[in-house]
């Protein structure tokens, strides 16, 4: 299973992709300090994920500084955040937003990301503007995470490694 977490100041966004790529639950949750963070997240993942021996890959958003960075007084919150995240859970992967969103406007891969959802999915989007928005974050890079994975499976085949 993917899980990818978008980081917030005070909140992190997760969606949960099961091993063919479906969306099977997302979540945005609050916390108060780091340590919460990271708790929180490990136990909303080991809730979410069905029962069994089953690995789970998890993509955590990193911070980065180009010129659309938020103000320099809110990286250093953010990247706290992604890291306490990410230390909740060994081998997370840390992606940079160039990296998956490839430098697209967050409305327009909204908007395309929506388009590729099943029904079903759609439906475990949160109905809240707000939340709709960092949790759309959290399956776009999901979504993107478990394509790359697929590429890499289908590139050690080829290659036979």
């Amino acid at each position: 299973m993917i899980v990818a977490v978008d980081p917030g100041k005070s909140h992190y966004a997760w969606a949960l992709l099961r091993l063919d790529g479906v969306l099977h639950a997302c979540h945005k949750q609050r916390f108060e300090d780091l340590e919460r963070a990271r708790m929180g997240f490990r136990n909303h993942i080991l809730c979410a994920v069905p029962i069994g021996k089953i690995k789970i890959q998890i993509a955590v958003e990193s911070q980065q500084i180009d010129d659309r960075t938020c103000p320099g007084r809110d990286l250093i919150p953010l990247a706290q955040a992604a890291g306490a995240i990410a230390s909740a859970w060994p081998g997370a992967e840390m992606i940079t937003p160039a990296q998956w969103t490839g430098g697209k406007k967050k409305a327009s891969r909204h908007e395309a990301l929506k388009k590729t959802l099943t029904e079903d999915e759609l439906a475990l989007l949160p109905k809240t503007k707000g939340e709709l928005k960092d949790v759309l974050d959290a399956v776009g890079l999901a979504k993107w995470y478990y394509r790359r994975m697929k590429a890499l499976e289908v590139a050690r085949g080829y290659l036979g490694s």
